[in-house]
């Protein structure tokens, strides 16, 4: 009678977590195909299959050979604990991502799996907003390709620069901490790099974009002119900036071509002057 009471604090127990955790649970006898499923795992896949077939007509047809090869690893014993994601059709005609977490609990004398018992849980969510941010990632990508540009991540703690592959392009070489991004910098606008870190981190200006211009040398002794774009988004309980993050981009053309469009206007005002003066001296 005491270990019935024991049994039964358990199931009890075992069910206020499953429901807490919104999971159903699962039993199935190998030798038979025989499936149970409790109330919460009817509500997830939307039917109650009684066998292993029937299991299958509500799988997405695309993982129904992904779920095959894994139960046929559980039946053989070689897959003893699974983790396993696929797709059921909703009575609604919606399909949903599940997620069955399983593992073999009982073999015969031979050595080979005779029950495998589990959990089942509605991960739609989860899988959604995956998608969501990996199709977001995708369209960042896309954006930083197309404008040419390099990103960075600065974590403050570490001293520690992340840059990706267009950001190496752009500045000749990897950079790993703050000095190694000062040293490229040419002398003359050194401080202006430091002014901008500066503001980027400051405590007074949080989540405020910033922009600076400056010069590098490269390794092969090229000028280069570099637009930053840079922000901190994460900060210490005193306020103090641990992460930051950015982008640059090769302003050398534009600067170049600033630097002649400066040089044309200047020939033209002083031609301008030159033909002033020369009309003083013209009779009239």
């Amino acid at each position: 009678k005491e270990t019935e009471e024991a049994l039964k604090k358990n199931r009890d127990r075992m069910g206020l977590a499953l429901k807490g955790a919104d999971m159903g649970m699962w039993d199935y006898h190998i030798p038979t195909g025989e499936w149970f499923f409790d109330e919460r795992s009817v509500e997830l896949l939307g039917a109650s299959p009684n066998n292993y077939t029937d299991m299958e007509e509500l799988i997405h047809q695309d993982d129904i050979k992904p779920y095959n090869d894994t139960w046929t690893e559980v039946e053989e014993g070689r897959e003893p604990v699974y983790v396993f994601e696929y797709r059921v059709k909703s009575p609604s005609g919606q399909y949903k991502w599940l997620m069955d977490n399983g593992k073999i609990v009982e073999w015969d004398s031979n050595g080979k799996p005779v029950r495998a018992t589990g959990t089942i849980q509605d991960i739609t969510a989860r899988i959604t907003g995956e998608k969501i941010l990996q199709e977001t990632a995708e369209r960042l990508a896309l954006s930083l390709k197309g404008g040419d540009l390099g990103t960075w991540e600065y974590f403050s703690t570490s001293d520690k620069y992340t840059i990706n592959e267009r950001a190496v392009e752009i500045l000749g070489q990897d950079i790993k901490n703050e000095d190694e991004w000062a040293a490229i910098v040419h002398p003359d606008d050194l401080q202006d790099l430091l002014d901008f870190e500066n503001e980027v981190r400051s405590n007074k200006n949080k989540g405020e974009l910033f922009h600076s211009e400056y010069r590098i040398i490269t390794r092969n002794r090229d000028i280069k002119w570099i637009s930053d774009y840079g922000k901190s988004f994460k900060w210490d309980k005193s306020g103090k900036s641990t992460r930051s993050t950015g982008i640059i981009q090769d302003s050398t053309d534009r600067k170049k071509a600033e630097a002649e469009r400066e040089e044309l206007i200047g020939k033209l005002q002083n031609a301008l002057e030159e033909v002033k003066a020369l009309s003083g001296l013209l009779p009239i």
